[in-house]
């Protein structure tokens, strides 16, 4: 069943051999408006992408979920459906050059070039070679393609192919061997056949690479039928063993042209199996299916730190509880265990304790949703030592601790009105720092704090020494800008913008405003310990994840499309805060827990 219950279904209707669909709006949400799956193989989009004429290419999204592209079977063209107001629009005919039989779309990585395979129409008819086309994002839509150079289509190509982040073309072809054309500089080196186990007497078709680039997926002709299989990268760069994933994917044979989602999440995939279409429909699957075959993840991993930990609040088990997890989404635990809300965790700077507020100080608590009366604890970063840091006469939030872990900031903020307070880690002294002041971050040296006001009319971030004292106004813009965050060399703050529902990066004394992410509902930023990546929270998909992306590589506009995904529940995870921690060498991300 559809996120959403569908107001009129999406008709099929016979138009140049192609099922059409009718008025979309009824499908809302991230793939067409479709339930995730889960770990059994589900029909993907039935009566809508997955007809009775069957499909020739899996269905491809842009990495922000907005856009679909297909082509179905004996369709000379390519097809495509794109959210609007919220919602799919009804499927249309992409507007690219006619006279060309095309199948197996393919997108970048960054969604910035569409490619798929076609013969043009010469002078004797159809050219029967397939060869790999590319066309480019503009303005204005897409240019019209142009076919890829004989480095690339020097050889002839089965089925569909696939593009890594880097721009190197995996495809099928020769003596139906797999091939690599690398890509150098502004061109290709000569397609070659792919290193490794891969390559062998039967044949091998459709390669698909993961997000990542470590799981190779592809599909091989042989005595045992049409199959999946999946190859493992190895810390050194090589394929290993090739695995089949029939059994994976519920022992159905005829399964082939696998494709991941763009966040590496889901693997989809063409097959014949009992309730598809007459040729082959689309199904998918959650990625997890492949991690007990070669111990890899099935979620993009964040590379590059193996310490760390970050800590959130979930509501996965009920009612709101703090969680940690490793900076690759692995390893999640659960802290609090109780029938009271625990929410808006603070790391300390030394990884060892974690602030938060919590309503069981509330009568009413678990009933008082948005108007609970919330106090300031501490625990130990293990879920141990709970106790009230300090009493206070109004509801308490936000909570930020000094550089040096002597001291805690927080707020009583409540509809954008509040006072900013600050007290010793060990419950004395405390007094008001900031007046009409909310959502305050120290910076790494201990000397200033930035922070948030309605004081002028519209919320903006303001500056002010440690002591409160010599505030000023660092942002000046119509939008409203909140939840700062200080990266840990003290030259940047990370903070979000309302009106565009995205995390923004600006230099300390506010200049230089970047926007970071392109994705939906995205706030609440916090920086890596090392200042090269950010975690936030996003409600993308529906609900609230954690997510994460490198900076240098978002705002140099290379993935600020393909953040990291680093936890998957239906309920929201929520408010990250990333410090140094316990040890995380894991790379395969945990099961979120039941």
């Amino acid at each position: 069943m559809a996120r959403q219950i569908l107001t009129g279904l999406w008709l099929s209707v016979l138009t140049c051999g192609v099922a059409l669909a009718g008025d979309g709006s009824g499908l809302c949400g991230g793939y067409l408006g479709q339930d995730p799956p889960g770990m059994q193989p589900a029909l993907f989009a039935p009566g809508v992408v997955s007809t009775d004429l069957g499909m020739y290419g899996t269905v491809v999204f842009t990495p922000d979920l907005t856009e679909a592209y297909w082509v179905a079977d004996n369709s000379p063209e390519l097809w495509w459906s794109r959210i609007e107001n919220g919602c799919w629009t009804k499927p249309e005919v992409l507007p690219i050059k006619p006279g060309y039989r095309i199948n197996s779309p393919v997108l970048s990585a960054d969604g910035k070039k569409l490619y798929f395979l076609a013969a043009e129409r010469g002078p004797g008819g159809i050219d029967r070679n397939d060869q790999i086309w590319c066309a480019d994002r503009t303005v204005r839509g897409w240019s019209q393609p142009v076919c890829l150079p004989k480095e690339v289509n020097g050889v002839s190509k089965h089925f569909q192919f696939s593009v890594d982040a880097d721009g190197n073309i995996y495809f099928g072809g020769g003596g139906a061997d797999l091939y690599v054309a690398r890509r150098v500089g502004a061109g290709y080196a000569p397609a070659a056949p792919l290193e490794g186990p891969i390559n062998t007497d039967d044949a091998e078709v459709d390669p698909c690479l993961s997000p990542s680039g470590d799981i190779l997926v592809f599909t091989r002709f042989s005595r045992r039928g049409v199959e999946l299989l999946a190859s493992f990268r190895s810390e050194a760069g090589a394929w290993g063993e090739p695995v089949s994933l029939r059994e994976a994917l519920g022992g159905g044979t005829g399964d082939s042209g696998a494709r991941f989602s763009p966040d590496g999440k889901y693997l989809f995939f063409q097959s014949q199996r009992e309730g598809s279409a007459p040729d082959r429909s689309v199904y998918w699957v959650e990625a997890g299916v492949l991690s007990p075959l070669g111990g890899q993840p099935a979620v993009t991993p964040v590379p590059g730190r193996g310490d760390g930990v970050i800590t959130f609040y979930s509501h996965r088990d009920g009612n709101i509880e703090i969680y940690t997890m490793c900076a690759d989404g692995s390893d999640q635990r659960r802290l609090t265990f109780n029938k009271y809300d625990d929410s808006s965790p603070a790391l300390s700077p030394d990884g060892s304790r974690i602030a938060f507020i919590s309503d069981r100080d509330d009568p009413n608590s678990g009933a008082c949703k948005h108007s609970c009366f919330y106090q300031l604890y501490v625990m130990n970063v293990d879920g141990s030592g709970e106790h009230k840091l300090v009493e206070t006469v109004s509801s308490s939030h936000h909570p930020d601790w000094s550089p040096d872990g002597t001291k805690i900031t927080f707020d009583s903020e409540s509809n954008l009105q509040g006072n900013v307070y600050v007290v010793n880690a060990d419950g004395s002294d405390l007094h008001l720092l900031i007046e009409d002041g909310y959502w305050a971050d120290w910076s790494p040296d201990g000397t200033r704090i930035v922070f948030a006001s309605k004081r002028d009319g519209n919320v903006e971030l303001y500056l002010a020494d440690a002591d409160g004292k010599n505030q000023h106004r660092l942002t000046r813009t119509s939008w409203l800008e909140y939840f700062p965050d200080w990266s840990p060399d003290g030259l940047r703050i990370a903070f979000a913008v309302l009106q565009e529902r995205a995390v923004h990066v600006m230099d300390a004394d506010g200049g230089n405003d970047q926007r970071l992410t392109r994705q939906g509902n995205a706030e609440d930023p916090t920086w890596s310990p090392d200042g090269t990546w950010i975690s936030y929270q996003s409600s993308n998909d529906g609900d609230f994840e954690i997510y994460a992306i490198n900076v240098a590589e978002a705002l140099r506009g290379k993935s600020s499309l393909t953040p990291v995904q680093l936890t998957e529940n239906q309920v929201g995870d929520l408010w990250p805060s990333w410090g140094v921690g316990r040890a995380c060498r894991s790379r395969r991300p945990a099961a979120p827990t039941p």
